[in-house]
């Protein structure tokens, strides 16, 4: 799940633009860069993937052509989901739900990089995550 924070949060350089709204269809793929969308296909290839038993991505854009949600979708299931909020084109915060449930938030600096889990007030958790817990 971290990995999908980190990667949300070099998704995209100060000079990308998608087109606002969504839904778009997308091949799945991330690299160390990153998510970055790319190989845009239609709802019918999306189908047709899925059908395979491969992985596509569900964007939505907001008017600064900046990806606000992103859904993975494997085998027609959505796998996780991030909601994602911006400040001057640079990731504020991300939060992610995974299928069954778990939600991970994290936040970021000034400068769009993750911050420590001190930065976000220790051993943070989002209330989600601690109602999930056992108690002892």
């Amino acid at each position: 799940m971290l990995a999908i924070i980190v990667l949300l949060a070099g998704c995209v350089a100060d000079d990308y633009y998608h087109q606002p709204g969504g839904p778009y269809y997308f091949k799945h793929g991330v690299t160390y860069e990153g998510f970055r969308p790319n190989e845009q296909i239609t709802k019918a290839e999306a189908d047709s993937l899925a059908a395979d038993g491969y992985a596509y991505t569900v964007a939505f854009f907001n008017s600064d052509g900046l990806p606000t949600n992103v859904q993975k979708v494997y085998k027609g299931k959505i796998e996780s989901t991030a909601d994602l909020t911006w400040t001057n084109r640079k990731p504020a915060s991300s939060r992610v739900t995974d299928a069954d449930g778990k939600v991970t938030e994290s936040f970021f600096d000034k400068k769009g990089r993750p911050r420590s889990p001190q930065q976000q007030g220790g051993g943070y958790s989002p209330p989600a995550a601690r109602s999930a817990q056992p108690t002892p």
